[in-house]
């Protein structure tokens, strides 16, 4: 691998923390289930929104001016789409709330659909592919061929993965030294500030 390769991989790793860091609705809904069901359900969510990031970046790596025209064109539909997935997602979490300080064990297919269930969440955000296109323009990245992208794929996935699972052990940290009262207080909070998200975006 060329020093040039090095530097966009290590670029694209800070570029994937960049994109995973915003308290979104991801981050919300991966507190929330990090609460309730334990690394395991923070991971899941972490590969699931890494995925969706780093799909989009390669889309921005092919044709960054072409996405930006199509998201621009079709704004409304996007956001409709967007809350759509979202506002589905919310009612989930609330038909199926726990107010209970004992984990939700998630089984490996609990925890796969979860994960789809995230990756979709992110792909019906069209503001990711917005800062992803970004961020590449204000850090001067342009590529030139199809490994370039692929290194860029890669290291966006790894940031984001990277970000999404230090927030879940975070979480786990502060459900291990608050009392009950407050991490359910954090659970509720986390669905308010989805609900924000569908509302506003």
């Amino acid at each position: 691998m060329t020093l040039d390769l090095i530097s966009l991989f290590a670029k694209s790793i800070i570029i994937g923390i960049i994109v995973a860091m915003p308290l979104g609705p991801i981050c919300m809904l991966l507190i929330k289930k990090t609460l309730e069901s334990g690394l395991a359900a923070g991971f899941a969510i972490a590969v699931g929104a890494a995925l969706g990031d780093a799909l989009y970046s390669g889309v921005a790596g092919f044709a960054m001016a072409s996405v930006a025209t199509f998201i621009a064109q079709h704004k409304l539909a996007l956001r409709l789409i967007g809350k759509g997935v979202m506002s589905a997602v919310l009612l989930s979490e609330i038909r199926h709330w726990k107010a209970t300080e004992n984990n939700i064990h998630l089984s490996a297919c609990g925890r796969m659909a979860l994960g789809f269930k995230i990756f979709l969440m992110t792909l019906a955000n069209p503001v990711t592919i917005l800062v992803i296109s970004s961020v590449f323009f204000s850090m001067g990245i342009h590529f030139g061929s199809l490994p370039e992208i692929s290194i860029a794929i890669v290291g966006i996935f790894i940031g984001s993965a990277l970000w999404c699972s230090s927030l879940a052990y975070i979480t786990l940290y502060a459900k291990r030294n608050l009392p009950g009262k407050y991490i359910d207080g954090i659970k509720w909070l986390s669905l308010a500030i989805l609900a924000g998200f569908v509302i506003f975006i």
